[in-house]
């Protein structure tokens, strides 16, 4: 229900309660590494995720130790004879350089070109995760930099790449020229990070040195794909990668034809790549639609064979969220329409049609099988981008509103749920009281761990956490869905450690309140004791 190509800008504020704002904090701090002494937080930016502990510290000297104690461990790979991309194949683990037991290295050897000065190296790569830590450095002699960032592949590559491998990385990655030097030979290393993992081991990767494209700022996914002259996997592939029930109704020659499948697919895969989050909550997305399929199927045929879409919605409900929001209601083409979500897929159907015949589809980013109903238990469902939350029970939907746990907005209610217990995830519930009152629940072993009072479906109270002996870890003031009032932080303790203020979701100064500046505590916490003032 969207015109071709139509780029969309939304914000997202569906951060748990106070933790938001904990999580704003953290997102403004700086990041600094210090090359001499990084303990391999460095790779923090190049892959090390989760498994570096504080007590398995690594430092730069004691990682170039590591990697380079067996240089034998490493495959060597050969310059290419043209400019052209390297494809390697090796298994992690077969031959490692280690570092006193602690750690074990893997990958492969390359060297820089002799006219690496007007070239940056690219590559993409698919490792296990037990090998998801990875960085380059010099064969020999000190060095300075090194990967920084890295995207995530959006989509298969043939020959490199299997639909729904499990516990996989696949990253598109560059290095600016300046970390080389002509001729000299470099290691691309992994990391063992779980050694109890024995299968799956083979890294497949692609790289070579190239030239950014003069009409690009900086390389993107697009640029890097073409450099390396990656190949799309075939459609069923990128279906079976999506998990895509409505990429099977569209591959399904009883109801559309190849070409027709073809060019939606990769219109998801299009979309997904073009939707980009941002920190503070903001989203850009593209919906597009192509011209009408050369069949028109039944919906009700469809239905029958892959059973209910996962969501249903009116061209009259769309209206209704656009005025909400204060939109420009749907135009004549958008008018008279039932749409069927199929996850990534939207099924569009004149709402006067008995037979059900399917008049467009259109694709989105959105994978709308989240708000599927499943099971007897009361359980909610939500699609950032669309502002949409769901509920249901006994495998039907039983509630609808738009703009709900988004901070100071306004909810929509299509459908209120009945009251009740709804699970939103593992240990977090919703629970409906009636009347727009909700609570949301945090409940690890049996133990509530955050409570939020609702009013008009909106965050309004006191919230409250607790540690696992029932201590207080934090208490917040929320008013119209956003801070306000005061917010306290405990230790594990039980003991207040720190206090703030906040007025309409905004952090206010004593000053701001009102509070007299006295001496020398002012700014200090009510908690601290006063000292005397020192005389002249």
């Amino acid at each position: 229900m969207f015109p071709a190509s139509v780029p969309s800008v939304h914000r997202l504020a569906s951060f748990p309660p106070y933790e938001a704002f904990a999580f704003t904090l953290a997102m403004a701090l700086p990041f600094r590494v210090n090359m001499k002494s990084m303990k391999l937080h460095l790779i923090l930016l190049t892959g090390l995720w989760t498994h570096v502990s504080a007590a398995e510290e690594l430092t730069k000297e004691s990682m170039s130790e590591g990697v380079r104690a067996s240089l034998a461990a490493y495959d060597v790979i050969p310059p290419p004879k043209a400019d052209i991309p390297v494809t390697v194949r090796i298994k992690l683990g077969e031959t490692t350089s280690t570092y006193r037991d602690r750690f074990i290295f893997d990958g492969f050897r390359i060297t820089a070109p002799d006219d690496v000065a007007d070239r940056d190296f690219i590559w993409f790569f698919n490792a296990p995760e037990s090998w998801s830590n990875w960085f380059i450095i010099p064969v020999s002699g000190d060095f300075e930099g090194g990967f920084r960032n890295w995207l995530d592949a959006d989509k298969l590559y043939s020959g490199l790449d299997k639909p729904q491998e499990k516990d996989r990385k696949r990253t598109l990655q560059t290095l600016d020229r300046s970390y080389f030097k002509p001729g000299a030979e470099y290691i691309l290393w992994f990391r063992q990070v779980d050694p109890s993992a024995t299968t799956h081991m083979d890294l497949r990767a692609v790289f070579r040195f190239a030239t950014k494209p003069a009409d690009k700022k900086k390389w993107d996914h697009d640029s890097i794909e073409e450099a390396l002259q990656l190949k799309d996997a075939p459609d069923e592939d990128q279906v079976a990668q999506l998990e895509s029930r409505g990429g099977r109704i569209l591959l399904d020659t009883q109801f559309f034809n190849k070409a027709d499948a073809s060019s939606r697919i990769h219109g998801v895969l299009f979309s997904i790549r073009q939707t980009s989050h941002f920190d503070d909550g903001m989203f850009i997305t593209m919906e597009s639609s192509s011209p009408p399929c050369k069949t028109n199927p039944s919906l009700a045929a469809i239905r029958e064979k892959y059973g209910p879409a996962d969501f249903v919605v009116t061209s009259d409900e769309v209206a209704k969220v656009r005025k909400h929001v204060g939109d420009d209601p749907p135009n004549k083409d958008e008018n008279n329409l039932i749409t069927h979500y199929y996850d990534y897929f939207a099924f569009e159907v004149a709402s006067g049609d008995q037979e059900e015949h399917i008049k467009q589809v259109t694709t989105h980013a959105n994978d709308f099988s989240k708000l599927r109903p499943i099971g007897k238990e009361g359980h909610v469902g939500h699609v950032a981008m669309k502002n949409l939350t769901t509920f249901s029970k006994d495998q039907k939907e039983v509630g609808r509103l738009y703009y709900f746990l988004e901070a100071d907005k306004l909810p929509l209610v299509i459908t209120e749920p009945p009251v009740g217990r709804y699970q939103k995830d593992e240990g977090e519930f919703l629970e409906y009281q009636g009347d727009g009152k909700w609570l949301w629940l945090n409940i690890t072993d049996d133990k509530v761990s955050r409570r939020v009072p609702f009013e008009n479906h909106r965050m309004h109270g006191l919230a409250e956490g607790f540690n696992d002996d029932g201590q207080p870890t934090f208490k917040a003031n929320y008013k119209d869905g956003v801070l306000h009032g005061e917010v306290r932080e405990y230790n594990d303790e039980g003991k207040m450690v720190k206090r703030s203020y906040f007025r309409d979701g905004k952090p206010i100064s004593d000053e701001e309140r009102g509070v007299p500046r006295k001496g020398p505590n002012k700014g200090k916490s009510a908690e601290e004791p006063k000292s005397k003032p020192k005389p002249l």
